[in-house]
Protein backbone atom coordinates (compact mmCIF):
# COMPACT_ATOMS: atom_id res chain seq x y z
CA UNK A 1 0.00 0.00 0.00
CA UNK A 2 1.77 3.54 -1.45
CA UNK A 3 1.44 6.14 1.52
CA UNK A 4 0.04 8.82 -1.82
CA UNK A 5 -2.49 9.93 -3.38
CA UNK A 6 -4.33 6.93 -3.88
CA UNK A 7 -3.96 5.92 0.01
CA UNK A 8 -5.23 9.05 0.54
CA UNK A 9 -7.89 8.60 -1.30
CA UNK A 10 -8.99 5.56 -0.56
CA UNK A 11 -8.86 6.88 2.85
CA UNK A 12 -11.60 9.42 2.45
CA UNK A 13 -15.30 9.17 4.22
CA UNK A 14 -17.01 10.01 0.87
CA UNK A 15 -14.67 7.26 -1.09
CA UNK A 16 -17.89 4.62 -1.85
CA UNK A 17 -19.07 7.44 -3.92
CA UNK A 18 -16.35 7.39 -6.54
CA UNK A 19 -15.94 5.47 -9.92
CA UNK A 20 -13.47 2.46 -9.89
CA UNK A 21 -12.42 -0.11 -12.18
CA UNK A 22 -9.97 -2.75 -12.61
CA UNK A 23 -7.83 -3.46 -15.78
CA UNK A 24 -6.42 -6.54 -16.22
CA UNK A 25 -4.29 -7.61 -18.64
CA UNK A 26 -3.79 -10.93 -19.86
CA UNK A 27 -0.18 -11.09 -18.42
CA UNK A 28 -1.43 -10.27 -14.75
CA UNK A 29 -0.94 -6.83 -14.72
CA UNK A 30 -3.41 -4.60 -12.82
CA UNK A 31 -4.33 -1.48 -12.84
CA UNK A 32 -6.37 0.19 -10.31
CA UNK A 33 -8.91 3.06 -11.45
CA UNK A 34 -10.71 5.70 -9.12
CA UNK A 35 -11.90 9.16 -9.46
CA UNK A 36 -9.71 11.40 -7.75
CA UNK A 37 -11.23 13.52 -4.97
CA UNK A 38 -11.49 17.36 -5.29
CA UNK A 39 -10.64 17.61 -8.92
CA UNK A 40 -13.49 17.24 -11.71
CA UNK A 41 -12.28 15.39 -14.45
CA UNK A 42 -9.12 13.78 -12.94
CA UNK A 43 -8.66 9.65 -12.61
CA UNK A 44 -5.81 8.26 -10.74
CA UNK A 45 -4.28 4.98 -11.73
CA UNK A 46 -2.40 2.79 -9.32
CA UNK A 47 -0.46 -0.47 -10.12
CA UNK A 48 -1.99 -3.54 -8.25
CA UNK A 49 0.55 -6.54 -7.56
CA UNK A 50 0.56 -8.74 -10.94
CA UNK A 51 -2.66 -11.31 -10.44
CA UNK A 52 -1.98 -14.60 -8.56
CA UNK A 53 0.41 -12.79 -6.46
CA UNK A 54 -0.39 -12.25 -2.72
CA UNK A 55 2.60 -11.31 -1.26
CA UNK A 56 5.42 -8.80 -2.15
CA UNK A 57 9.08 -8.42 -1.62
CA UNK A 58 11.13 -4.74 -0.73
CA UNK A 59 10.67 -4.28 -4.64
CA UNK A 60 10.01 -0.47 -4.54
CA UNK A 61 7.01 0.26 -5.99
CA UNK A 62 5.22 2.83 -9.16
CA UNK A 63 4.03 5.73 -7.55
CA UNK A 64 -0.22 6.22 -8.71
CA UNK A 65 -0.75 8.65 -11.21
CA UNK A 66 -3.43 11.28 -11.68
CA UNK A 67 -4.14 11.45 -15.38
CA UNK A 68 -7.24 13.31 -17.33
CA UNK A 69 -10.63 11.94 -18.19
CA UNK A 70 -9.73 11.99 -21.95
CA UNK A 71 -9.14 8.29 -23.13
CA UNK A 72 -6.22 9.31 -25.05
CA UNK A 73 -4.54 11.30 -22.88
CA UNK A 74 -5.07 9.23 -19.95
CA UNK A 75 -3.21 6.44 -22.03
CA UNK A 76 -0.48 7.99 -23.27
CA UNK A 77 0.17 9.25 -19.61
CA UNK A 78 0.16 6.06 -18.20
CA UNK A 79 1.74 4.53 -20.81
CA UNK A 80 4.86 6.99 -20.40
CA UNK A 81 4.58 7.60 -16.60
CA UNK A 82 3.64 4.77 -14.59
CA UNK A 83 4.15 1.39 -17.31
CA UNK A 84 7.49 1.15 -17.83
CA UNK A 85 7.87 1.59 -13.68
CA UNK A 86 5.33 -1.09 -13.56
CA UNK A 87 7.19 -3.83 -15.63
CA UNK A 88 10.44 -3.35 -13.99
CA UNK A 89 8.68 -3.56 -10.46
CA UNK A 90 6.69 -6.43 -11.55
CA UNK A 91 9.59 -8.49 -13.51
CA UNK A 92 11.26 -8.02 -9.58
CA UNK A 93 8.53 -9.46 -8.09
CA UNK A 94 8.08 -12.29 -10.07
CA UNK A 95 11.51 -13.40 -9.93
CA UNK A 96 11.85 -13.12 -5.87
CA UNK A 97 7.91 -14.57 -4.95
CA UNK A 98 5.61 -16.80 -5.65
CA UNK A 99 6.56 -16.80 -8.92
CA UNK A 100 9.16 -18.85 -8.11
CA UNK A 101 6.27 -21.42 -8.00
CA UNK A 102 5.00 -20.97 -11.26
CA UNK A 103 4.76 -23.83 -13.28
CA UNK A 104 2.01 -24.74 -10.74
CA UNK A 105 -1.45 -24.26 -11.69
CA UNK A 106 -4.23 -25.30 -9.15
CA UNK A 107 -7.93 -26.13 -10.44
CA UNK A 108 -10.27 -25.69 -7.32
CA UNK A 109 -13.65 -24.87 -6.66
CA UNK A 110 -15.65 -21.60 -5.78
CA UNK A 111 -17.68 -21.57 -2.29
CA UNK A 112 -20.79 -22.43 -4.43
CA UNK A 113 -18.99 -25.56 -6.27
CA UNK A 114 -17.61 -24.22 -9.70
CA UNK A 115 -14.38 -24.80 -10.71
CA UNK A 116 -11.67 -22.33 -10.42
CA UNK A 117 -8.02 -21.87 -11.69
CA UNK A 118 -5.21 -19.92 -10.27
CA UNK A 119 -2.15 -19.99 -13.11
CA UNK A 120 0.78 -17.46 -12.37
CA UNK A 121 2.52 -18.11 -15.42
CA UNK A 122 1.46 -15.66 -18.02
CA UNK A 123 1.72 -18.82 -20.28
CA UNK A 124 -0.34 -20.91 -18.30
CA UNK A 125 -3.14 -18.09 -17.97
CA UNK A 126 -2.95 -17.54 -22.20
CA UNK A 127 -3.29 -21.33 -22.44
CA UNK A 128 -6.65 -20.55 -19.99
CA UNK A 129 -7.81 -17.73 -21.45
CA UNK A 130 -7.09 -18.66 -25.28
CA UNK A 131 -8.48 -22.01 -24.85
CA UNK A 132 -12.34 -21.93 -26.93
CA UNK A 133 -13.18 -18.95 -24.69
CA UNK A 134 -13.69 -21.36 -22.36
CA UNK A 135 -12.31 -19.88 -19.52
CA UNK A 136 -12.32 -16.03 -18.25
CA UNK A 137 -9.88 -14.16 -15.72
CA UNK A 138 -11.91 -12.79 -12.72
CA UNK A 139 -10.12 -8.94 -12.62
CA UNK A 140 -11.11 -8.80 -9.12
CA UNK A 141 -8.93 -11.57 -8.00
CA UNK A 142 -6.49 -12.79 -10.92
CA UNK A 143 -8.06 -16.30 -10.77
CA UNK A 144 -10.05 -17.84 -14.12
CA UNK A 145 -13.33 -18.53 -14.17
CA UNK A 146 -15.54 -21.10 -16.53
CA UNK A 147 -17.28 -18.36 -18.93
CA UNK A 148 -20.71 -18.29 -17.86
CA UNK A 149 -22.16 -19.28 -21.63
CA UNK A 150 -19.29 -22.31 -21.70
CA UNK A 151 -21.33 -25.74 -22.99
CA UNK A 152 -19.25 -28.07 -20.76
CA UNK A 153 -19.99 -30.08 -17.75
CA UNK A 154 -17.58 -28.83 -14.88
CA UNK A 155 -16.07 -32.21 -14.82
CA UNK A 156 -15.09 -32.36 -18.31
CA UNK A 157 -13.76 -28.53 -18.73
CA UNK A 158 -11.60 -29.59 -15.93
CA UNK A 159 -10.38 -32.64 -16.89
CA UNK A 160 -9.69 -31.72 -20.45
CA UNK A 161 -7.81 -28.23 -19.26
CA UNK A 162 -5.57 -30.30 -16.93
CA UNK A 163 -4.54 -32.56 -19.63
CA UNK A 164 -3.60 -29.45 -21.96
CA UNK A 165 -2.11 -28.02 -19.38
CA UNK A 166 -0.52 -30.72 -18.69
CA UNK A 167 1.02 -31.30 -22.14
CA UNK A 168 2.28 -27.60 -22.39
CA UNK A 169 4.86 -28.82 -19.31
CA UNK A 170 2.97 -27.39 -16.44
CA UNK A 171 2.17 -29.34 -12.68
CA UNK A 172 -1.34 -29.35 -12.00
CA UNK A 173 -3.14 -29.80 -9.19
CA UNK A 174 -6.91 -30.42 -8.79
CA UNK A 175 -8.23 -30.10 -5.37
CA UNK A 176 -12.21 -29.69 -4.14
CA UNK A 177 -10.53 -26.65 -2.33
CA UNK A 178 -10.44 -22.95 -3.05
CA UNK A 179 -6.90 -22.55 -4.79
CA UNK A 180 -6.00 -19.61 -2.22
CA UNK A 181 -6.58 -22.07 0.84
CA UNK A 182 -4.22 -24.17 -0.64
CA UNK A 183 -1.80 -21.75 -1.20
CA UNK A 184 -2.52 -19.68 2.39
CA UNK A 185 -2.08 -23.06 3.93
CA UNK A 186 -0.16 -25.39 2.39
CA UNK A 187 0.28 -28.99 4.35
CA UNK A 188 -1.83 -27.60 7.24
CA UNK A 189 -5.52 -27.07 6.01
CA UNK A 190 -7.74 -29.43 7.89
CA UNK A 191 -9.76 -30.45 4.83
CA UNK A 192 -8.83 -32.59 1.85
CA UNK A 193 -5.26 -32.61 1.00
CA UNK A 194 -4.95 -32.14 -3.07
CA UNK A 195 -5.46 -34.75 -5.08
CA UNK A 196 -4.71 -35.55 -8.57
CA UNK A 197 -7.95 -36.82 -10.64
CA UNK A 198 -10.74 -34.97 -10.66
CA UNK A 199 -12.85 -34.44 -7.05
CA UNK A 200 -16.20 -35.02 -7.56
CA UNK A 201 -18.87 -32.00 -7.73
CA UNK A 202 -20.42 -30.39 -5.03
CA UNK A 203 -24.56 -31.26 -5.27
CA UNK A 204 -26.45 -28.78 -6.79
CA UNK A 205 -23.46 -26.97 -8.63
CA UNK A 206 -23.65 -25.63 -11.55
CA UNK A 207 -23.15 -26.81 -14.72
CA UNK A 208 -24.54 -27.54 -18.43
CA UNK A 209 -24.64 -30.48 -20.49
CA UNK A 210 -22.14 -31.29 -23.58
Amino acid sequence: MEEGVLWRALREDDDHLRARAVLTHAHGLQLYIVQRPHQSGEFLVGALLPAGVFEHDATEHPRAVAVPSDPARAASEVRRRLLPYYRMAAMSVASGTRFKQAERVIIGRSDDGRPIADAVMPRAVRALLHDDDRWHLDPGTGLCMPAANSPFEPEVLVQETADRLRGLGFDVTLSDLHPLEIYFCPGNHAGPAPMTVLPPALPGSPGRAR
